[in-house]
């Protein structure tokens, strides 16, 4: 079996889904999800990341298989048998921690039973699976609302461009040391860009924090629409309306990397900002996150 440990929001748990589901594949085993991380009793960001709650349950086709504690042990704690495996040179309970943000082909030479802990966020380690991982993140049709559909056949109406702009617990101090919010000028170069293309372009926008996305764009931005109206356990219908835009300016945020990856429209153009984290070295190390036929500004 191959376990993963479930960790940050949606985005972040899709791409440890993924990642450890084009694994269970590739070694014809189980996949079992690992709540632990996200059971923990905080209920507030802290230690700059924000404590979330499960959130792979909106889709249909996800099993809801789970990895108990009491399984838990048999990856910390070191037996005599595990010892003998190991020695033998046979499959043993491991846990096989993320050694960077860049791709690691390593990840496909462990063995199950083999326990996850990463983010994972490379399109390499699913890229293989993904016809597979697509119908797994396939929406529900409980996405479909009045204002939902109404938006849905404006998005594929026309050239439609997914705009995502994250601030709320970006803003945070803690989180903000290590993510910062992608600036006014990045949004206005890829809009630009953006338009250079294709004229006609409508403009979605998707936010945490739409009272500041109102008065900095969509107030004064022609061909722009702002949309609000899925909010706290509904937000992943905006990942869903972002995923039919025909193009896309994602945020630093695995939320939109999502929601511009999910887009099975040949011709799509995706920017994405060069600075996805505050600190230069930790953002040099991002070179396997972007998909080569997306475009950073």
């Amino acid at each position: 079996m191959v376990i993963v440990t479930l960790q940050g929001g949606l985005g972040n748990q899709m791409f440890q889904y993924a990642t450890a589901k084009a694994l269970a594949l590739k070694n014809n085993c189980a996949l079992l999800l690992d709540l632990s991380f996200l059971e923990q009793t905080a209920t507030q960001i802290k230690d700059g990341f924000t404590i979330r709650q499960y959130e792979l349950d909106i889709f249909n086709h996800i099993a809801q298989n789970f990895f108990a504690d009491v399984q838990r042990k048999q990856f910390t704690v070191s037996s005599q048998k595990t010892q003998w495996l190991k020695r033998l040179g046979l499959s043993y309970p491991k846990i096989y921690h993320e050694p960077s943000f860049e791709f690691n082909e390593n990840l496909f030479k462990q063995k199950p039973p083999v326990l996850l802990e990463g983010y994972w966020q490379s399109e390499q380690y699913f890229i293989k699976e993904a016809a597979s991982i697509k119908k797994d993140f396939s929406f529900p049709a409980r996405g479909a609302t009045y204002e939902n559909n109404a938006l849905l056949s404006s998005i594929s109406a026309g050239c439609s461009v997914g705009v995502h702009v994250r601030r709320a617990d970006y803003l945070h101090p803690a989180i903000a040391a290590q993510h910062g919010t992608c600036s006014e000028e990045y949004y206005i170069a890829a809009i630009q860009y953006i338009q250079s293309s294709f004229p006609l372009a409508i403009f979605y926008f998707f936010s945490d924090d739409p009272a500041w996305v109102k008065n900095v764009f969509t107030d004064h931005l022609p061909n722009s629409v702002l949309v609000k109206n899925n909010t706290g356990a509904n937000s992943w219908k905006d990942m869903y309306l972002m995923s039919k835009c025909r193009h896309h300016i994602i945020a630093n945020s695995s939320f939109s990397w999502w929601g511009a990856w999910l887009n099975d429209q040949p011709e799509k153009m995706v920017i994405a900002p060069k600075r996805w984290f505050a600190d230069s070295k930790r953002n040099d190390t991002t070179c396997d996150l972007i998909p080569a036929n997306w475009i950073r500004l």
